[in-house]
């Protein structure tokens, strides 16, 4: 069984931040342009929250009238205190908390560091993966290979 270190060692380690006093405009142009869905807020270079492509959606419903996202710092929108996983925990307890708390994406934390992000098209990736070697281990069990 896979754990989050297999995942992140099969990835990109690109970890991508943005300062909180940063605008929601200039978020969404950095989500955009390195084509991702979340972002690490940080404060002094600390991590604080995330800013998602949900937390855009968030911000928007919740502004009345006319406004504009260059007017918005990233921390009135960003999600305080997310939920992270340690580069030990097993996939199925990945899987489950993100389906258990509607997220897409999870900081991974090592002793008090963040060192990636894990998206759930990264865990459906791994586990696709898992199942094709096994299923190809036990098609050469069945046809005698392994004696």
């Amino acid at each position: 069984m896979s754990n989050v270190r297999d995942v992140l060692y099969a990835k990109s380690s690109d970890i991508f931040t943005i300062d909180e006093e940063k605008s929601i405009a200039d978020a969404i142009a950095q989500m955009v342009e390195r084509g991702v869905g979340s972002l690490i807020v940080t404060t002094g270079g600390v991590p604080v929250g995330m800013f998602t492509e949900r937390d855009v959606l968030k911000v928007w419903k919740g502004q009345p009238g006319e406004f504009k996202f260059k007017d918005i710092p990233v921390s009135k929108g960003m999600t305080k205190d997310p939920i992270v996983v340690s580069p030990k925990d097993d996939i199925d307890y990945l899987m489950s908390i993100m389906t258990k708390n509607r997220i897409r994406h999870l900081p991974v934390v090592d002793e008090d560091r963040v060192v990636g992000m894990i998206s759930i098209r990264d865990v459906v990736r791994a586990q696709v993966t898992n199942l094709k070697v096994e299923n190809h281990y036990l098609k050469e069990y069945i046809s005698g290979k392994f004696v």
